[in-house]
């Protein structure tokens, strides 16, 4: 296979993904809205028990997957070093912590807001690309991030003459959860980027390092229960089909978030996020019976204008992974060349771009 054959189908590979991840982000907060007010008394769970139910159905679904793969020949090593898996242990930390304030925010705030509020972290994790990675943000791309902030505010207004109050009623604690989560969000995405792309992640397949993560999920479960508080078992017979569909929605979307950041990165992972506020709008109104305001229209365009500031004004084109001469800065963007195959053997091509092998 040719240099250029090569990164097209890992081209139009990353933009199935890409798609798929938007699905899944827009269909999250309204599962576990719906979970919460259609679930009965029995299978509603806490945040963090949510959570554990979640993992272990992650765990399962990597398991069954790389013994599938076994089962038919393919590559299925999951273990590089003890250095390597502890590498796994600060992302699991920051994202086990961040997604139970995800959960807590998203059962107290109506699904469109908690996607504006959430779409914040866009501009937390360019920061966080800056700051860690040295990524170039030039002034267009600051000034897009202004926008952002100013759509994300604008979200939330009201007409005076729809409603009698100016801002649309949003719990103080769950929105300054939502901002909390927003940074924890960039670091945990900025430092997942770093390992997943890391010389020895190269040769695991995604299921590989879900198994990692997640188990380093458990076992700080298992500390905070020692030292702590308990979580409570998730007892699966009660759960009804909200409960599950959230559930499996948060285990797939886990999987997806970091087939993307692996193979592009977390910018555009956010990115991904952003475009599926739409859809969680026009999911919510005949599920929700929710109907946004104007004011949410102009506030979701002008997010989606910063996003395409963004990838305009950047030295690196986050969509065709172009810089400004031609070739990717950091050589994992949407154009396949991202540093890791599909099946994790790469071999390197002009340009320092790498290419799968057949």
């Amino acid at each position: 296979m040719s240099v250029r054959q090569a990164q097209d189908n890992n081209g139009r590979f990353n933009m199935i993904i890409f798609a798929a991840s938007t699905a899944i982000m827009s269909f999250q907060p309204l599962v576990l809205h719906l979970a919460n007010e259609r679930g009965t008394k029995e299978e509603k769970m806490g945040p963090d028990t949510f959570m554990l139910a979640a993992e272990l159905l992650k765990i399962g679904i990597c398991a069954a997957a790389v013994l599938g793969r076994r089962i038919l020949g393919l590559d299925c090593r999951v273990w590089c070093s003890l250095r390597h898996t502890f590498a796994f242990s600060v992302p699991a930390a920051l994202y086990l912590v961040m997604n139970i304030m995800k959960v807590f925010a998203a059962r107290a705030i109506t699904p469109p807001v908690f996607q504006l509020l959430a779409s914040t972290k866009i501009l937390a994790t360019a920061v966080a690309s800056w700051a860690l990675l040295n990524r170039h943000l030039t002034r267009m791309q600051w000034a897009a991030m202004l926008v952002l902030m100013v759509g994300v505010a604008l979200g939330q207004q009201t007409p005076a003459s729809v409603s009698s109050v100016g801002i649309e009623d949003v719990p103080l604690l769950p929105t300054v959860v939502m901002f909390v989560n927003s940074g924890l969000s960039s670091l945990g995405a900025v430092y997942t980027e770093r390992v997943l792309k890391a010389h020895q992640s190269a040769v695991l397949t995604t299921f590989a390092t879900n198994l990692h993560m997640s188990g380093h999920t458990l076992l700080m479960s298992a500390a905070k229960a020692c030292f702590w508080e308990a979580t409570v078992l998730p007892r699966p017979w009660t759960f009804g089909p909200w409960t599950w569909a959230a559930l499996i929605n948060e285990a797939v979307n886990g999987l997806l978030v970091a087939a993307l950041m692996r193979h592009a990165d977390s910018i555009v992972k956010n990115y991904a996020f952003g475009a599926s506020i739409f859809l969680t709008v026009g999911l919510s109104a005949p599920l929700l019976s929710y109907t946004p305001q104007p004011f949410f229209f102009i506030g979701a365009c002008l997010v989606l204008m910063s996003m395409y500031l963004y990838a305009r004004g950047g030295a690196s084109d986050v969509f065709n992974g172009k810089g400004q001469n031609g070739v990717s800065k950091n050589g994992h963007i949407f154009n396949g060349s991202n540093g890791s195959s599909q099946n994790g053997h790469t071999s390197h091509g002009t340009n320092g771009h790498e290419v799968k092998k057949d």
